[in-house]
């Protein structure tokens, strides 16, 4: 059957009719017309066998199922006229792929897409059993992802039809209308119904050809397993290169290894998968998968030889809990064949289709059972060569491993100290194993321990390092104090699940990584000092007796090296201890200097303490001095950048220990030293041990200082990063430096004395330097009192005693009163010549002032004359500015009326404009009447040639098998009657449509055209404002040039005016600058006067 979906109903309809009305009576005879359509008709359907022959000829002789689906759709794109051709093959039940499309310009390719099946109407390839109509999806119901698919390929009408290979539906024929809807046609049903079937027969003949290279391929790939099983020994290799081949060759989306454990269980150990697809097996990984089935049975069928091949794993009767991992992993079909190494079943060998289901064939089962008894071979065929290998491998390790032995001998004798022998073996010995961690372990007095050295690979967990120290207290060691290793035993654990250790052991071992491991004790003399072990990480292990005697033989060394070692350590200790003493005695000696060669006590503190924190490598040296109350103060200190200063130059540090004012310095007085290395365990108590914190104190040493026999202070080294354990040697370096501090002090107080003698004599030197200088003072008192005299003042008297000096101040005084009388005479001329001038001057004055006020006022009256002329000036500028300005608005208003003119003209332009818009409109109007008129006339055409395809149907029925090539000449004539019954009614609303918007054109137009009116009034009423505002512009323009004439005449007086005033100005300046001559004269004979009068003042004389 064909699927149609349109309505016959209407059809149906007129049917009955058409009898109802004819009843009985004998349907007239066939006009001459009639019969040239059928004619018609027949050439039609020669023209359609023609082309269908056209396009089976084109296709025979397409080489390749690529060339052959091209020129299948490119034929029938342009035998039919439809939009889009495509053949579409289902990859899924509802799915698929385009593998050829041909399609006019313009259209949304689909070559290559995967599209649902629901595209073409049905929903899966099962449902695709004839033919799919299609005229128009607007007509029927769709699902919204339909119509969102249809839209997205602008689909509006299709017909396809299906291919059939082997029984089964391939794919689909499908052709499209995508510019418009479209009835299709049955002449163009059975030509794509003939394609398909030629297109079926093409297809099996390509799938044979297909199937017959994939045998021939199948076995040479045969052959080249079992070449590469001869040439290549790596059976890993040999799986990832065969596994891709034998992908490519069945083009299937994945084929892997699964290798069977013992338990039954297994693990995928190669594969070739597909881009896109989950993969299985991976650089670091490999999944693995625990059939219950297989497990259970111990590999089923496939331990009996047997093959599985499933086309679809929901149709085999699989348990859910198998297809969910099949799901989990994408696959759809496969094909599984066991792999055997001898007698035992090795794994599988299984080829995966993921894209969907498949039929598999015959020969892909044949060859992947081939494929799998190939690996089998290559797997007995490498385990053999494996184990070969394994031999010759341990006869070369145990030689290797002598030579190694003998290097690690050989390092550990040359190496100095422990740490680099721990580091040297652990590293060599791991080498030497191939194993994953080699680590030495040491035992605490309390049978705990820790690592102290390993070398282990990258990857695992470190247990020592930089910052890393891992402690392990084995409680069975600790309670056994050592267990079976101090009885000089071995510890061998291949896996540490099969050996019985306790949880808590297993949990430790689990945190280290450990799967394996062999211990082996390390003695140093009769003492069991420690553990060397060696691990593995990555798995269990079978660790060998050579391995274990290996391990046993490098601890000896280690006990040998010890002893060496502490050999050295102590001959270094000694050594350094000297080395020591002797840079101790360079620093007291050359401290010592320093302090002589100083006399500035504050000086010797600053260095003594500085030298000494360096030289005992401590965190505070401080100098500690008691007052008379036994309290006492910091008065000098050398500390490191990190810790609290308790001296500086606005520091000062007092501590008042009550036990020392109490016992007036307590075990100093008796010159003991205290040191104590650790001030928690001292028995401090808890105020001393809080002033200690405060201070950031550990440790320390103290010793006294004495200045003579009398207790001074104290000299004091702390360290404050930690606890300390003081050498003898540094205390009694400390001692000896406190000694050096009271010498120093005595010799200090020694010189203060010498110091206060010599005080003494300067004070008698000081006495008879007095009596000099008493004498100084006097002549110095004697010139003092008659220096005046030399500043003019005559009554100065210097005064008389009776020694030497009063005899010369008299004669001073008698020669002071001479001059005196002659300078009262000189200020008396000189006051009378002053006085003179002084007069005369006043006069000048008097007339020096009115000069300048009469030329003061003349430049006032010039400067207001100026600022007149300056804004007449002002005036007559600002005058032709308002008449330019009035000519350019007279300019603007001129440009404004042209404008206008021209805007009237244009309105009245756009007003004829709109009539005849209007007139066209209405013409439009009449014209779409009469397509109505004309339209309505076809479509009765249209019904009448229905009637009449309907009496023919009829007829031709009554007229049996003679009649049914008529009968489809009238079926096709039917047809071509509805659409264009349909075409009219269409066109019928298209001119309703037009005519009711050319009336609302028209009502448009009509209001336009009083619009234009309005407007035109408009712009006549601003033509007469502008015509106007021209008019007072002219008025305005003669006024100003009247007020700019005047002002300019006002210009030229007003210019006169300030001339004559200049003039004026001039003369007045004049006689201004001759008074000032005649003031200058009188003002230098005053200026001669006064300055005789004022020389005669100097000199003092009442």
């Amino acid at each position: 059957m064909t699927f149609l979906y349109n309505s016959s109903q209407e059809n149906e309809h007129l049917i009955s009719e058409l009898e109802n009305q004819n009843g009985n009576a004998n349907i007239a005879n066939i006009a001459s017309n009639e019969i040239t359509l059928l004619n018609a008709i027949a050439q039609e359907f020669k023209t359609w066998r023609r082309q269908l022959q056209d396009i089976a000829t084109h296709m025979r002789q397409a080489p390749d199922l690529d060339t052959l689906l091209k020129i299948t759709v490119a034929q029938i794109r342009e035998k039919i006229g439809c939009d889009r051709a495509l053949i579409y093959q289902f990859t899924s039940r509802e799915s698929g792929n385009v593998l050829a499309e041909s399609r006019t310009l313009g259209w949304t390719p689909t070559l290559g897409e995967n599209i649902p099946g629901i595209i073409f109407g049905l929903y899966t390839n099962q449902d695709y059993i004839e033919s799919v109509v299609i005229d128009d999806i607007n007509q029927i119901q769709l699902t919204p992802y339909q119509k969102q698919l249809l839209d997205k390929f602008q689909i509006k009408a299709s017909l396809s039809l299906p291919i059939l290979v082997k029984g089964k539906v391939w794919g689909l024929l499908s052709v499209n209308n995508c510019y418009s809807i479209r009835q299709w046609q049955e002449v163009e049903i059975s030509l794509l119904s003939q394609i398909t079937t030629e297109l079926t027969y093409k297809l099996q003949s390509f799938e044979f050809q297909k199937e017959q290279q994939q045998r021939i391929l199948a076995k040479k790939s045969v052959a080249k397993v079992i070449d590469k099983i001869l040439r290549v020994s790596n059976v890993d290799k040999l799986f990832q290169t065969t596994t891709q081949e034998v992908r490519q060759l069945l083009k299937c989306d994945r084929v892997g290894v699964y290798r069977f454990k013992s338990d039954w269980s297994g693990e995928f150990v190669a594969e070739s998968v597909g881009n896109g697809w989950v993969k299985m097996v991976g650089p670091d990984f490999y999944m693995v998968w625990e059939d219950s089935h297989l497990q259970e049975t111990q590999g089923g069928r496939y331990a009996k030889g047997e093959s599985f091949v499933v086309d679809d794993i929901y149709q085999t009767g699989h348990a859910q809990c198998h297809i969910d991992i099949l799901e989990q992993y994408e696959m759809k079909a496969y094909i599984i064949a066991p792999i055997f190494s001898g007698e035992k079943l090795w794994g599988l060998l299984a080829a995966y289709q993921n894209s969907g289901p498949r039929d598999w064939q015959p020969w892909e089962e044949t060859f992947v059972t081939q494929i799998g008894l190939q690996f089998g071979v290559a797997i007995s065929q490498g385990e053999y060569l494996e184990q070969v290998q394994m031999k010759s491998d341990q006869l070369a390790q145990i030689v290797e491993q002598e030579k190694v032995f003998t290097k690690i001998v050989n390092r550990i004798r040359q190496s100095s100290d422990v740490e680099s022998v721990f580091k040297t073996t652990t590293q060599e010995v791991r080498q030497s194993l191939q194993c994953d961690r080699v680590a030495v372990y040491r035992f605490n007095p309390d049978w705990g321990g820790e690592f102290v050295a390993e070398s282990v690979s990258t990857g695992w967990t470190k247990l020592v390092g930089p910052d890393i120290k891992t402690v392990l207290d084995d409680t069975y060691l600790q309670e056994t104090k050592g267990g079976r290793y101090v009885r000089g035993e071995n510890f061998i654990v291949n896996n540490i699940y099969e050996v019985g250790l306790a949880p808590c052991h297993i949990e430790i071992l689990e945190q280290f990584e450990a799967k394996a491991y062999m211990i082996v004790p390390i003695f140093f003399g009769d003492k069991l000092w420690g553990l060397l072990a060696a691990y593995q990480n990555s798995s269990s292990r079978e660790w060998q007796s050579w391995e274990v005697n290996f391990l046993v033989q490098t601890s000896l060394q280690f006990s040998l090296a010890k002893s060496q070692i502490d050999y050295l350590e102590l001959v270094r200790v000694k050594s350094e201890k000297l080395a020591q003493i002797a840079e101790q005695e360079k620093a007291v000696t050359k401290i010592s200097n320093r302090i002589r060669q100083s006399l500035d006590v504050e000086e010797i503190f600053k260095t003594t303490t500085q030298e000494v924190r360096q030289l005992l490598r401590c965190d505070r040296v401080a100098v500690y001095r008691f007052n008379p109350n036994w309290s006492g103060e910091f008065v000098a200190e050398s500390a490191g950048h990190l810790w609290v200063k308790l001296v500086g130059p606005d520091i000062k540090t007092v501590w008042e220990d009550t036990h020392l004012q109490e016992t007036q310095g307590g075990r100093y007085v008796e010159g003991e030293n205290f040191v104590v290395n650790d001030i928690y365990q001292v028995g401090h108590s808890p105020c001393h041990i809080e002033i200690l914190e405060q201070f950031e104190v550990k440790a320390y040493v103290i010793v006294p200082v004495f200045a003579g026999e009398q207790l001074w202070g104290l000299l004091a080294a702390y360290q404050n990063s930690g606890t300390r354990d003081w050498e003898e040697s540094e205390v009694t370096l400390l001692a000896r430096i406190g000694s050096q501090l009271g010498l120093a002090l005595q010799h200090t107080e020694y010189l203060q004395q010498v110091q206060a003698q010599s005080a003494k004599l300067a004070e008698a030197a000081a006495r008879e330097k007095a009596a000099k200088e008493l004498l100084q003072q006097r002549s110095i008192q004697l010139l003092t009192a008659l220096r005046p005299a030399l500043n003019g003042d005559l009554t100065v008297r210097a005064p008389i005693t009776e020694d030497e000096l009063g005899t010369i101040a008299d004669a001073y005084n008698n020669t002071l009163q001479a001059l005196r009388q002659i300078v009262i005479q000189v200020q008396g001329a000189a006051q009378q010549v002053a006085q003179t001038s002084s007069n005369s001057d006043a006069s000048l004055a008097g007339l020096t002032n009115l000069a300048q006020q009469q030329s003061e006022e003349i430049t006032a009256a010039l400067g207001d004359i100026q600022q007149m002329v300056d804004s007449t000036q002002a005036v007559v500028a600002n005058a032709e500015l308002v008449q330019l300005a009035v000519q350019q608005a007279n300019q603007t208003v001129e440009s404004g009326d042209t404008a206008m003119n021209l805007t009237v003209k244009a309105i009245q332009g756009i007003r004829e404009t709109v009539a005849q818009t209007s007139k066209k409109i209405k013409r439009l109007s009449e014209s779409s009447q009469k397509i109505s008129k004309v339209v309505n006339l076809i479509g009765n055409f249209a019904t009448q040639t229905n009637v009449l395809a309907l009496n023919a149907a009829i007829e031709a029925t009554r007229a049996g098998e003679y009649g049914k090539g008529f009968a489809v000449v009238a079926d096709e004539v039917r047809s071509l009657s509805r659409q264009s019954a349909a075409a009219t009614i269409e066109i019928e609303k298209l001119v309703q449509e037009i005519q009711a918007e050319t009336g609302e054109v028209a009502v448009a137009m009509e209001t336009g055209i009083q619009q234009v009116v309005e407007g035109t009034n408009l712009v006549s009423d601003t033509r007469q404002n502008l015509n106007a505002i021209v008019s007072a512009t002219a008025e305005i323009s003669q006024l100003i040039e009247r007020i700019t004439a005047a002002t300019q005449k006002q210009m030229a007086q007003s210019v006169t005016v300030t001339k004559s005033m200049q003039d004026v100005a001039e003369i007045a300046n004049k006689t201004f600058a001759e008074s000032q001559e005649i003031a200058t004269v009188f003002q230098d004979l005053s200026g001669m006067a006064q300055e005789l009068l004022t020389t005669a003042s100097k000199f003092k004389v009442k």
